[in-house]
């Protein structure tokens, strides 16, 4: 199953994101999906569907360097613990960057 996501990171990102942007990515779109392509938004991001599509999107290689833990649904709901909890900071220029090119 290819992920929902990846046209997307063709479009937006020149086809694959490293593993700080994949990580500013998917607390951005928990965050809100405003600023989403009108065939993804409305599509329902919930935590858990993020969690497996960024799983998703490690294991069809558009993350660099991936590693095994980041091939799994659970080391992504972490990662948005880590920004809930201020164990990651958002990156305001990547966020903005995102949200404003089209």
């Amino acid at each position: 199953m290819s992920s929902k996501l990846s046209s997307l990171v063709r479009s937006r990102f020149g086809g694959s994101l490293s593993q700080k942007e994949a990580c500013q990515l998917i607390f951005l779109i928990f965050c809100t999906v405003d600023w989403l392509p009108d065939d993804i938004k409305n599509e329902e991001w919930s935590r858990s569907t993020l969690s497996i599509e960024f799983a998703a999107l490690s294991k069809e290689g558009f993350i660099r360097d991936t590693t095994p833990e980041q091939k799994e649904a659970a080391y992504w709901n972490a990662i948005i613990d880590d920004f809930m909890f201020r164990r990651i900071e958002r990156d305001s220029r990547f966020c903005d960057a995102a949200y404003y090119t089209k």
